[in-house]
């Protein structure tokens, strides 16, 4: 570690961001824009402005895109509450459009101040990363993030033919973030002519071009990589899971019973999602919260799943992915009792309409001593929250030894 490495613990320089979107995504394969295709039930551009926004040093976040999703692109910041973002209209080419956003931030910020550029379409940041390259910058007055090439680079000649092959070992794949002091990247662009602007696509290289400033190289995480083809869009979606997705386990009038507690917490485990036990409801900070009741009570699920609701909804983790609240009902008894199934049915339903922005499951589960099944089915539905499944209320009962759901009751 350097002195610049030991010192990103605290920013006391202003940083802003310049999230370019402009483009169209050929590659991608569909109509719609990568950026805006949706990632958890929300834009892959939202995540990635989500992001940099929780990050408390970072002042003014300048996203650019295509003047016909200016609107678009509008009414996401005010329905998201980003008070950071400022949207810009983007231009033909890539560097044009981030020379756009550096303009706009110019306005409003000193020319000493660090900016970071960054992919909209790249949604999963590390924080510590993003500090390295903020004080990097100041340093150096540019920064930027590699990663080691997988594959071995090689050239043709015009006829389609083997030219060379590069050393692998001597070169880096270049990644976003990437940091610059406001005065290094303006001038750079200024000095750009339109070759570079058609056709570059390297800021860093620009800022060596044309100020003479050569950037501190990072070695960043495997997991800067952008979404690129709609392939890409299944895997980010299981990072997103994987890092997010927290459970807070409530035994709400339930006596604890060890061989339950065990198996929820082991199929949990199993799914690679976090979890922990109830730690009081005034302070949910995860996004899947299971409620197990041995004292059905219609007034304690509604009390209770509001309370989760009101004291998660501003937190950072729900901002990420959906809220979502599995009621279990351990029956403590061995006959199937129609109104019980059909009050907590009811219960469920009700609960899904009158809570907005949560998803609500039901399980009834008559204690028939092996919970196999019952953790098997909150993990389920807390890891894939498929929202058709949402106000559903799922029965496991000893007599069939089946699994049902609401609409398969009689």
């Amino acid at each position: 570690m350097d002195e610049a490495e030991e010192t990103t613990s605290t920013v006391d320089f202003d940083v802003s961001v310049v999230l370019p979107a402009g483009g169209c995504g050929e590659r991608f394969g569909c109509d719609l824009p990568k950026q805006y295709s949706l990632l958890i039930d929300q834009p892959v551009i939202l995540h990635t402005i989500k992001a940099f926004h929780r990050i408390t040093w970072i002042k003014r976040i300048a996203v650019v895109v295509n003047a016909k999703f200016l609107s678009y692109m509008d009414q996401l910041v005010l329905d998201n509450k980003l008070d950071k973002v400022v949207v810009v209209k983007g231009c033909t080419t890539r560097h044009r459009s981030i020379y756009a956003g550096v303009k706009i931030l110019a306005k409003d910020v000193d020319m000493s101040s660090v900016v970071i550029i960054h992919d909209a379409v790249r949604p999963f940041i590390d924080e510590k990363v993003i500090q390295k390259i903020a004080v990097y910058a100041r340093s150096f007055g540019a920064a930027g993030v590699t990663r080691p090439l997988v594959s071995t680079v090689i050239s043709a000649d015009d006829e389609g033919l083997l030219r060379e092959s590069l050393d692998r070992s001597r070169y880096c794949a270049s990644e976003m973030p990437q940091g610059f002091q406001l005065s290094v990247i303006k001038t750079a662009y200024e000095k750009s002519d339109d070759h570079d602007f058609d056709y570059g696509t390297e800021c860093l290289l620009l800022a060596m071009k044309y100020t003479g400033t050569r950037a501190k190289l990072l070695t960043g995480p495997d997991n800067l990589w952008k979404v690129t083809y709609r392939k890409d869009l299944y895997a980010a979606e299981a990072i997103v899971k994987e890092q997010n997705v927290t459970v807070q386990v409530n035994f709400t009038s339930c006596q604890v019973n060890k061989d339950l507690k065990e198996a929820i917490f082991s199929k949990c485990r199993s799914k690679s999602l976090a979890v922990k036990e109830n730690t009081g409801l005034e302070s949910v900070i995860c996004n899947s919260v299971v409620f197990i009741y041995s004292n059905f009570s219609t007034s304690a699920i509604f009390k209770n799943t509001k309370c989760v609701q009101t004291s998660a909804v501003d937190s950072d983790i729900t901002m990420t992915t959906p809220l979502r609240s599995c009621v279990v009902h351990v029956y403590d008894g061995n006959l199937l009792d129609k109104d019980d199934i059909f009050i907590f049915m009811k219960t469920v339903s009700e609960a899904m309409e009158n809570i907005p922005d949560i998803l609500i499951f039901g399980i009834l589960h008559f204690n028939v001593g092996d919970y196999n099944k019952l953790s098997d089915m909150v993990t389920s539905l807390v890891w894939n929250r498929d929202p058709t499944m949402c106000g559903q209320t799922f029965v496991i009962h000893k007599s069939k030894n089946k699994t049902h759901k609401n609409s398969e009751i009689q």
